[in-house]
């Protein structure tokens, strides 16, 4: 969290204690709505929903609601009346209205529809059609085209008309008679240019578009690769249905980095997830892991000396690797979800507690199933409880601990001052290393 949100933070808070409303609302109307998205994320959720109240008008609650998480925009809309939501609603453009309707249960979501302006509810409902993550669920359906036959005087007409409706973009798109994209102008070549001259005469004609159902990670790319500021979108007839802007693409390429950063670190989900789902998720990489571990146990173990009296270090020896492998990998996946939570500032202080004891119950599971795993396969080789007992010991306590120092150590390194991206891993390495072997011999001089 940035130090200029956690003054406005320290300064509501301080203004709420007196009953000081006027000035937390001279607070709120000088704050930009993407940084008052972070004030109320920051908040606790009594008083995230009072200040969001205290917002000057809909307008603003609406702008606001648009740059929250899911979960912070379900939990004000469970809070919020419904007279209240349909104003919001109203308020917003229709693709973040679409987007806000689409976290709710689908026969509210559908109520709301049928509450909402004709116009309105139509443009969101068609946008609701479409895949989440796809151009049609991008885009906005709010846009201006006009036609190539008009003049430069006639678009600019057009445009000054349509500037409150919030219809304007970068480029201005120009159509034929059938609704079909055949160009496109530069609102700076729009104005440069004679008023006399007609649009097909000055428009680009090799416009690059994309299609509806094309995948965001394409429409990302497209607009990273020309460096566009909006997106037209065509359906199969080249008919314009839609624009995508630049900051839906940002907010694309922002999650796409962060379910690459994931799958890197092979935790699978994302990072609001529960407990069951983040287990399913990185058990097929532990799994993997642990196959692997097993192998380097059995080469070891095959190649003990076959005395009776031979020392017990070789069972050290032989689990050793296997340790080394699961810790490695748990951690790993712990440690890639919490530098995903601390990046996308999701994980605040008062936060952290809750999230460290959701990690450990993360390692317990996934501990309590390989150790029941490791202690089959010890029974299997030796036949002797207390061996296997062992084995099965020094894998739980291993993983348990491993998990938690994945999820703690990004958290400790943030909270220090240093990026945990770049400082986690070769910490969490080291000290997981030196953990697997501690672990190893403690419970060996607990059992012997």
């Amino acid at each position: 969290m940035e130090d200029r949100t956690k003054l406005i933070i320290a300064s509501i808070r301080k203004l709420q204690s007196r009953g000081a409303k006027p000035n937390i609302r001279k607070i709120l109307a000088k704050t930009h709505p993407s940084d008052m998205a972070l004030v109320l994320q920051g908040l606790d959720p009594e008083e995230r929903y009072e200040v969001f109240l205290m917002e000057e008008s809909f307008a603003r609650r609406a702008n606001v609601m648009s740059y929250l998480d899911e979960s912070l925009q379900k939990e004000l809309i469970e809070l919020s009346s419904r007279e209240d939501i349909l104003k919001i609603l109203s308020h917003m453009d229709s693709d973040d209205a679409a987007d806000l309707l689409g976290i709710l249960p689908e026969e509210e979501s559908k109520e709301f529809l049928s509450s909402m302006v004709r116009k309105d509810s139509e443009e969101v409902a068609e946008l609701m059609g479409y895949a989440e993550d796809s151009a049609g669920g991008l885009m906005s359906s709010e846009y201006l085209a006009v036609n190539q036959n008009l003049s430069v005087a006639e678009a600019v007409a057009a445009l000054q008309s349509n500037g409150d409706q919030g219809t304007i973009s970068f480029y201005l798109y120009v159509i034929n008679d059938h609704g079909q994209l055949v160009g496109v102008v530069s609102l700076k070549q729009l104005l440069l240019s004679s008023k006399s001259s007609k649009l097909k005469e000055l428009m680009y004609k090799d416009v690059i578009s994309v299609h509806v159902n094309a995948h965001q990670e394409d429409v990302a790319a497209t607009v990273e690769r020309y460096d566009f500021l909006a997106l037209p979108v065509v359906d199969g007839n080249n008919n314009l249905v839609g624009v995508i802007t630049v900051d839906d693409v940002i907010d694309v390429i922002r999650e796409e980095a962060e379910e690459d950063f994931l799958a890197m670190g092979r935790a699978g989900w994302g990072v609001e997830e529960s407990v069951i789902d983040h287990v399913k998720a990185r058990f097929p990489w532990v799994i993997l892991s642990f196959l692997g571990g097993v192998t380097c146990f059995l080469i070891i173990f095959s190649n003990r000396p076959h005395v009776a009296d031979f020392s017990p270090l070789w069972y050290l020896a032989s689990l050793l690797p296997l340790l080394l492998s699961l810790g490695a990998t748990t951690g790993g996946q712990a440690a890639a979800v919490s530098v995903g939570h601390v990046r996308s500032g999701r994980l605040e202080f008062k936060r952290v507690g809750n999230y460290l004891l959701g990690e450990v119950a993360i390692g317990l599971v996934l501990g309590s199933i390989l150790a029941l795993a490791v202690f089959g396969l010890g029974f299997w080789l030796t036949g002797v409880l207390i061996i296997s007992l062992y084995f099965a010991a020094a894998t739980l306590f291993s993983v348990v601990w491993a998990v938690s120092m994945g999820g703690g150590i990004p958290v400790a390194l943030d909270r220090l001052g240093i990026d945990p991206t770049i400082g986690s891993v070769p910490l969490f390495t080291t000290l997981a290393d030196i953990s697997s072997v501690l672990i190893l011999f403690l419970v060996y001089q607990l059992i012997w």
